[in-house]
């Protein structure tokens, strides 16, 4: 049965550029259970529904369900979308130039409409000179603070800072490209060179080019916790984008760069085939066999969380770093300054919630957050 979902899996992720396998299993109550499941938290309800629908071998009431799955996924993109006018205006008022990247750009750049491409959080990149000025740019716009991930701990292992508007939507700013746990930033300006401009609700707005979207795909998959709705983006930047492409080249010029964004490319490889100049590229910078296996730990996430689980405890972490360290829109949110926040740490404590020692930390991220 693994053998056959993971067949249909790569099929999902590589259309429309891949030919359907013959006799795919779909008629398999298990392999369609795991198949809805999977798409639901990879966010590739758009992908399956698109790669699968025209299929003669689907049932009219998969089909359906399917549909059905497809117009979840657009409405909260779709919601996620009314939020960035007023990011943007914003932003724009503040004189601060930005990028959207990430799923909200490459939806509208790469695909024939937003319904194959879903997000659920904005993804906003300013220059690290301007970060500051952007967070209290779009200060107004703050309701609460992202769960834990919003403080100083994320923005300086992920090169973002995350917040929730008024509409219940999570903006992430960043200002760099990250990759999980090494620090991969790359040249800033770079990131900023050749826009290309979209719409979104009305309103022109720049994204990143095809180069710095590619590269920033394929380092998000290093980072996102074995998500894979960067993947398809990848197959189709992979097709427009050569190795030699003057960004590409200049964005992965550092070593470290370099390494992470290869040892990516083969994870993506390891689902879907990409034009043979980058299967080359891949082949010729792999890593070394120590170091190939050493990326792998480092970067699936769920194995991070399970060493966290064993010598910290479940949930303790996230609350450690709301006590110590929060955010200010945390402490804004419960009305008192960090030096009450240190000295009454219990409390604070209590009033987020205890931590449920039965569970363990989430390995994927809470519905609505992800690319």
């Amino acid at each position: 049965m693994i053998a056959e979902l993971r067949r249909i899996q790569s099929h999902v992720l590589g259309h429309p550029f891949l030919d359907p396998p013959a006799d795919l299993a779909l008629a398999d109550t298990a392999i369609w259970s795991e198949l809805l499941a999977w798409s639901d938290v990879h966010r590739l309800q758009g992908q399956v529904f698109h790669a699968l629908a025209p299929l003669e071998q689907l049932g009219a009431h998969q089909r359906r369900v399917l549909s059905e799955r497809m117009s979840r996924g657009c409405a909260i993109s779709l919601h996620v979308d009314a939020s960035l006018p007023s990011v943007a205006g914003l932003l724009d008022r503040a004189g601060i130039d930005w990028r959207l990247m990430k799923g909200c750009a490459t939806s509208r750049v790469l695909y024939p409409d937003e319904s194959w491409r879903h997000y659920g959080d904005a993804d906003v990149l300013v220059r690290l000179e301007h970060f500051e000025d952007a967070k209290e740019a779009l200060r107004p716009l703050v309701a609460v603070p992202a769960p834990v991930q919003a403080g100083p701990l994320r923005t300086l292992a992920a090169k973002e800072h995350a917040f929730v508007d008024h509409r219940g939507v999570e903006i992430d700013l960043h200002f760099a490209v990250q990759g999980s746990l090494l620090s991969s930033r790359v040249d800033n300006d770079l990131l900023f060179a050749s826009p290309t401009t979209i719409e979104v609700q009305g309103r022109q707005v720049p994204t990143m080019s095809n180069g710095a979207l590619l590269v920033n795909a394929v380092l998000h998959l290093s980072s996102a916790g074995g998500r894979l709705s960067t993947v398809p983006d990848i197959v189709r930047l992979a097709r427009l984008v050569a190795p030699d492409d003057s960004i590409v080249a200049e964005l992965l010029a550092a070593e470290r760069v370099r390494r992470l964004f290869t040892w990516a490319l083969g994870q993506t490889l390891s689902w879907v085939s990409l034009p043979a100049p980058w299967v080359e590229w891949e082949a010729q910078h792999r890593n070394g066999r120590c170091r190939q296996p050493a990326y792998g730990w480092l970067h699936r996430r769920d194995e991070r969380i399970r060493i966290v689980n064993t010598f910290v405890g479940p949930q303790r972490l996230r609350r450690a770093a709301e006590w110590l360290w929060p955010s200010r829109e945390f402490l804004d949110a419960h009305g008192i300054n960090r030096l009450q926040n240190l000295s009454g740490g219990l409390a604070v404590w209590r009033r987020a919630g205890a931590p449920d020692r039965s569970s363990r930390l989430r390995t994927t991220k809470p519905p609505g957050s992800s690319v």
